[in-house]
């Protein structure tokens, strides 16, 4: 009798191969995982390495591909959200979206793993959403993730109906990240390690989110010409060209040309004198990824002379908001604000709504007392 089923796939040709490697000088045990029909008889198949890890997406993906399981396929919630961890779809997500979705996609798969796609009703996905309602961001950023894999379940068979397509998201009014008073951003000047200092500079002058100010770079330097290529792990591609900024958006892909603030070309400059490749790297030169220098930053704000950053909730997200306020407040239109962001209006509404608010009490204050009243 063969081994039994697993994940819709039959174990009876997978084999491990366990050898010796060497890891930092040292003999340690490996596994290396083979898919081989019959394998040891005459009617052996050809052998095909899987994937090292068993417990992910692409090692299943790789069993059925290899043996034909497309034939035997629970259609169970584990195996749609395996599935979707292999598509085309899953792939042209960054990775910072990866991650954030198979977060959600494990609350799922323990939640419903072992049902039928197609038994799950609007009334379950409701109590899941509502398990997290003290939690509303959270809520229905789970609730988007069900959407999706769902959504991309119909056309394959899982299911005929979205079980999410109809449950609402939780009222949510979330005030956004905090802008920076200037007292905030002196304070990082005169205290902050260097990395820490460049990268709040450029966070604050070209209005882009963490990912990109870490994967900004100088690249090949010609004169006053830098041109800079994206990379897998990299996606922002910064140029400068005279005063200006080029800027490819992580998030968004959209291409922006930032002309240069004059407070922040010391900065540029001495990342030229130090013959650094990125313009915030770290102590070697290489490139910061955004959980290595979300790292950094938790460690600095740990430090006593950081207290009233915490204290008032700052982020560094937060010098996006600081820069589109600025720009508001000396009287720039959205669509030039959009212009250096890359935001929405939405966005801007939303990261200047406190300004406006302010604004408008301030002149019906002044309404008020010159009526007389």
């Amino acid at each position: 009798m063969g081994r039994p089923r697993k994940n819709g796939v039959d174990m009876e040709h997978v084999h491990p191969v366990k050898a010796k490697v060497k890891v930092n000088g040292k003999s340690v045990e490996k596994v290396y995982w083979y898919y081989q029909y019959k394998r040891s008889t005459p009617d052996a198949g050809p052998r095909y390495r899987l994937p090292d890890d068993p417990h992910s997406p692409e090692f299943w993906a790789a069993i059925r591909n290899h043996s034909g399981a497309a034939v035997y396929h629970a259609k169970t919630v584990k195996n749609l959200c395996l599935d979707y961890q292999t598509s085309p779809e899953w792939n042209k997500l960054k990775a910072a979206s990866k991650k954030d979705y198979k977060r959600y996609i494990a609350i799922i798969v323990e939640k419903w793993g072992k049902f039928p796609a197609s038994d799950i009703r609007p009334v379950h996905v409701l109590a899941l959403r509502d398990t997290y309602a003290d939690l509303p961001s959270t809520a229905n950023h789970m609730l988007s993730v069900v959407r999706t894999v769902f959504k991309w379940g119909i056309p394959r068979e899982y299911l005929t109906i979205n079980p999410a397509r109809d449950v609402s998201d939780l009222d949510h009014q979330a005030e956004g990240h905090k802008p920076w008073p200037a007292w905030a951003i002196k304070l990082i000047a005169e205290n902050a390690r260097r990395e820490i200092r460049t990268a709040v500079a450029l966070g604050l002058y070209t209005g882009q989110r963490m990912a990109d100010v870490v994967s900004m770079s100088i690249g090949a330097v010609q004169g006053n010409t830098i041109q800079v290529a994206e990379d897998d792990q990299h996606q922002n591609a910064f140029g400068l060209k005279g005063d200006r900024a080029k800027i490819t958006q992580s998030k968004t892909k959209k291409h922006l040309t930032i002309p240069l603030h004059q407070s922040l070309k010391p900065v540029i400059e001495e990342c030229r004198r130090r013959g650094n490749i990125f313009l915030a790297p770290r102590p070697k030169g290489q490139p910061h990824t955004s959980e290595q220098f979300q790292a950094m930053w938790q460690r600095e704000m740990k430090k006593e002379w950081a207290t009233p950053l915490k204290e008032h909730g700052l982020s560094f997200h937060g010098l996006r908001a600081t820069a589109t306020c600025i720009l508001k407040e000396i009287g720039c239109t959205d669509a030039q604000i959009q212009s250096i962001t890359g935001m929405s209006k939405q966005m801007i509404e939303r990261y200047t709504q406190h300004m406006d608010r302010d604004r408008l009490a301030v002149e019906a204050i002044q309404l008020w007392e010159e009526s007389g009243r």
